[in-house]
């Protein structure tokens, strides 16, 4: 999570970092992100002129990525999923 401490610069729909990491951590309670090989992250910029949304999971020498500028995280993390249960 990176996010402004000013908040004037936060982005409008995610206002409170805290409360998206919970909700984050609670959507994954139950949906269930590829099983990275070593390595994992998810990214959250919440700057209202610049969000950012940064998902890469490792399988082998593969590192795939989903990216999304909409700072709508929970959406970032269904794609990944869809995009999981191809591979």
């Amino acid at each position: 999570m990176d996010y402004p401490t000013d908040t004037q610069y936060v982005t409008e729909k995610y206002p409170n970092n805290t409360a998206l990491a919970k909700q984050m951590v609670s959507y994954l309670e139950s949906h269930y992100l590829p099983a990275p090989q070593d390595k994992g992250v998810i990214k959250v910029r919440g700057f209202k002129d610049s969000p950012q949304v940064k998902i890469q999971w490792q399988v082998d020498k593969v590192v795939y990525e989903i990216n999304s500028d909409k700072n709508n995280p929970i959406e970032a993390i269904q794609k990944a999923i869809d995009a999981g249960k191809s591979l």
